[in-house]
């Protein structure tokens, strides 16, 4: 996926400059100048990152600190770069910083790995966004300052061919509309990506659905008082219903490699796909002319929508173990400098997120709506973020029971209870 990312912002150059995530006033660089107490000594950081980005994060921090040596190592994202970093714990050469991440994050929590950041001066330069998606238990342990945004991917071409005006407002309304989407001479309604627990249209559903209801609904089954059973279910049993039983989204096109679904809706086949940012190099490849926007996904009653995606990225972390914990808050610091954010975005194409920084994203036709109704007010979900143990079992009982109930296979509610099996085996 990053790798995809890396290209996005040469997709984007028409964006208008305005916010996304905080105020107008775009925080002013630093001068470069280090002042009378500059950290200086070592530094020593794991990251998935290039060489590029992380080149240019500590290009700009050695202007601030010449005095700090700072050795980077990579691994890849993202089985590879767990590996690694648990070997460097077992031998005692613990990073300064590191990704903290869905794979890791519960792990580090409850074997107290890493430094609470809570009170720092640097959470203060978080916007609402982010610190919103990466509190846990009423803390924050990393730091982000930016992240992806996705939802519906809708040919809006086809959509007024179609009949349609506004955005739908409830669900059935997005049901409708795709119905009749798949009404038009040789075009495809819509495709899920069934396969990608990040984006499949359960994922935003289920959000929508509970979390302004039960935003605290991870506390609640982890407590005993209710189960994810009792959450996704209703989830499993409105996308059969709605999606699978009335033919919109079949067994024929979730055997689809994901690359021709997003080639085929570049090329006016299909009229919505669930997507994200980094699906805008390819379409933009196949088909620069493409009028598309992102939509969010509405819950029943229209009382609330959400997009896919988050503001989590680089998501960075100091290890207690570290044995240079000031220099590493000053690196975090130095990351929401404008020289940092405007390099994230022209180099990796996380779209910032942080106060007072002008994102050349916003204002952009296609994300526009995206940012403002999901990437700003933190109304964004991915449920691998939230659960707080066996994260990989769960990500892959999320899209198999997913698959099964498209195929018959399995009901909602043996969907919906493999989650508890795991959770509490």
């Amino acid at each position: 996926m990053m790798k995809k990312i890396v290209s996005l912002i040469l997709t984007l150059t028409m964006a208008v400059c305005l916010a996304s995530c905080g105020s107008s006033n775009a925080p002013e660089g630093n001068s470069g100048q280090p002042s009378s107490d500059s950290p200086s000594g070592e530094l020593s950081i794991l990251t998935w990152y290039s060489d590029e980005m992380m080149e240019a994060w500590i290009d700009h921090y050695n202007e601030l600190y010449p005095d700090v040596n700072v050795e980077y190592q990579y691994a890849q994202a993202v089985a590879p770069y767990m590996e690694k970093l648990q070997g460097l714990i077992m031998s005692n050469e613990v990073p300064d910083i590191v990704l903290m991440v869905a794979e890791n994050r519960y792990d580090f929590l409850e074997n107290d790995y890493v430094l609470d950041l809570t009170n720092e001066d640097v959470v203060g330069k978080m916007s609402e966004s982010a610190k919103k998606q990466i509190t846990f238990d009423g803390k924050i342990y990393a730091v982000t300052t930016g992240g992806s945004v996705g939802g519906l991917l809708v040919n809006m071409d086809l959509w007024e061919q179609a009949g349609l005006q506004e955005d739908p407002a409830t669900w059935d309304e997005l049901v409708e509309a795709m119905k009749k989407l798949g009404q038009l001479d040789g075009v495809t309604g819509f495709i899920d990506n069934t396969a990608d627990a990040a984006i499949s249209i359960a994922t935003p559903l289920y959000a929508a659905t509970w979390l302004n209801k039960e935003p605290d609904y991870e506390n609640q089954v982890e407590a005993g008082e209710k189960t994810y059973a009792d959450y996704w279910e209703p989830i499993f049993a409105t996308l059969k219903t709605d999606l699978y039983d009335t033919g919109i989204m079949t067994a024929e096109n979730m055997g689809i490699p994901w690359d021709t679904v997003v080639n085929n809706f570049a090329l006016g086949k299909v009229g919505m796909i669930m997507g994200a940012s980094w699906n805008v190099p390819d379409i933009q490849a196949i088909n620069p002319d493409l009028n598309y926007k992102v939509m969010g996904i509405p819950n029943e009653d229209g009382s609330s929508k959400y997009y896919c995606g988050d503001c989590l990225e680089p998501s960075m972390c100091v290890m207690k173990e570290g044995k240079n914990q000031e220099n590493a808050l000053a690196f975090l610091e130095s990351l929401f400098d404008e020289e940092s954010l405007t390099a994230q975005e022209e180099i990796n194409g996380m779209i910032a997120c942080v106060e007072g920084f002008e994102t050349s994203y916003t204002g952009n036709e296609i994300f526009g709506e995206a940012l403002v109704e999901g990437m700003e007010p933190g109304n964004q979900f991915m449920p691998q973020s939230y659960w707080k143990k066996s994260v990989d079992e769960m990500v892959a009982a999320y899209t198999q029971n997913n698959q099964a109930l498209l195929l018959g296979e399995k009901t909602p509610q043996e969907c919906a209870e493999a989650f508890d099996k795991i959770y509490n085996s």
